[in-house]
């Protein structure tokens, strides 16, 4: 079994950029609106639905965005590490996705 987990920048960035790609790819096939779809693929993302994966992103990565949207939309006090791991990584992911959608023109 290979490790998978995301340990710097660059490789959350990479990983960001291939689901912009396939977002794109997605659009120009079947439709549909990137910023919904950045949402669904974070979302879905074994980066963040597996714990361990979410941990590795936020001991190992800049988390400043993910930590951001979650002072931005006061989450509360009911959390454990774990969900909180989850909630960071997955609008860390969410937040390279728009920027590298951004970056190839997507709209």
């Amino acid at each position: 079994m290979t490790d998978d987990r995301i340990t710097t920048d660059s490789q959350l960035d990479e990983q960001a950029r291939s689901i912009a790609r396939d977002i794109i790819e997605d659009i120009k096939q079947f439709g549909g609106d990137a910023y919904d779809l950045a949402h669904e693929y974070a979302d879905r993302s074994q980066y963040v639905i597996y714990y361990h994966h979410a941990h590795s992103i936020c001991q190992n990565c800049n988390i400043e965005q993910g930590e951001a949207c979650l002072n931005e939309f006061g989450v509360g006090q009911d959390h454990t590490y774990d969900s909180l791991a989850v909630l960071i990584a997955y609008n860390e992911l969410h937040s390279r996705i728009l920027t590298e959608l951004e970056k190839l023109g997507a709209e």
